[in-house]
């Protein structure tokens, strides 16, 4: 969804032959290369944007998560996260022009703290999550017997695993801030639930699939009302 809105599509068909979409890299990179490899056609019909005339707030129960518009000829999101845990801490991400999504967002992978993953793949769950394909996070000193757990878990040799600000991977952040890049990544694609494109400036502050959705849920509401 993120890639197919990044890059201003509105009309495919999707066609799955499995049961899951599976995660590849853990970013949009794979779907951007796969569409920019069949290509686009641009269709006669005239493109439909809802455009705001007056700010929107909302705000998701007991998470903090807040969203903001404001009225804009333009489409833009402003992504702000916030974490407690100094490895992460509080990072921003900006899109001012879908022109930017593929070189500053599609790449941004998938990340999440070894403490949250670790009991899941314990549980033989998220199978096809790795060091390969997600950003995992380290927040606190790996011991050597922990270490040794984590050889089963991820099925490598303990030599392998290298901790670099606070990253459990052999590879280095491809921005900075990629897990605010990621979040953005997120909204994009959560975002063309609504049904439309719009136009507007999005700020977003500690955004989430569950709050994405519900914020999309609110627009459809709010754009039906002023159909």
């Amino acid at each position: 969804m993120s890639a197919l809105h990044g890059m201003q599509i509105d009309n495919a068909l999707v066609e799955p032959d499995g049961g899951e979409i599976p995660i590849l890299d853990g970013s949009a990179r794979p779907w951007l290369q796969q569409l920019q490899r069949v290509g686009t056609v641009q269709l006669e019909t005239p493109r439909k944007y809802f455009e705001f005339t007056e700010p929107v707030h909302f705000e998701y129960p007991n998470t903090g998560t807040v969203y903001d518009i404001e009225p804009s000829d333009n489409f833009s999101v402003d992504c702000t996260i916030e974490f407690e845990d100094s490895v992460i801490g509080r990072q921003r991400a900006v899109i001012s022009n879908y022109s930017e999504y593929a070189d500053q967002v599609a790449s941004s992978r998938t990340f999440v703290f070894l403490h949250e993953v670790e009991p899941l793949l314990h549980l033989n769950l998220i199978k096809g999550g790795s060091l390969d394909n997600a950003l995992v996070f380290v927040n606190t000193e790996l011991s050597p017997r922990r270490l040794k757990r984590l050889e089963k878990t991820f099925h490598k040799d303990a030599s392998q695993f290298k901790v670099h600000d606070g990253l459990l991977n052999t590879t280095d952040l491809y921005f900075p801030n990629e897990p605010a890049r990621h979040k953005l990544l997120d909204f994009l694609g959560d975002i063309r639930l609504v049904g439309c494109f719009m136009k507007g400036n999005f700020k977003v502050y500690k955004p989430g699939h569950k709050a994405n959705v519900a914020f999309a849920k609110y627009l459809m509401n709010y754009i039906n009302s002023k159909s």
